[in-house]
């Protein structure tokens, strides 16, 4: 899946979804750092997007980056309030808090 999906960001670098899956095939494989780079890439192709959020939170989180986890938890929050991966963010804000 890794390489179908590196062929589609080659292709069509502008589409956020591919940088995003991306970022899903590399958490998967435990390559955390191309993964952020990966959901870093969608987040600059789509800021509105909650999914790319709260994916780089963990990504981050897993590398010890708990302060831009604790952002990437907020912005999920802040687009998606009444969604099921806000009430997980607000959990992970309060432990990233304490």
């Amino acid at each position: 899946a890794m390489l179908e999906f590196k062929e589609a960001v080659k292709f069509q670098q502008d589409m956020s979804m591919f940088h995003l899956w991306l970022g899903f095939t590399y958490m998967k494989l435990e390559m955390t750092k191309e993964a952020i780079a990966s959901y870093e890439a969608a987040k600059r192709l789509d800021v509105r997007n909650m999914d790319i959020y709260y994916n780089l939170g963990f990504a981050y989180l897993k590398e010890g980056m708990r302060s831009k986890a604790l952002d990437a938890f907020k912005k999920v929050v802040e687009l998606s309030p009444e969604s099921d991966a806000a009430a997980d963010s607000m959990k992970y804000i309060d432990l990233l808090k304490k």
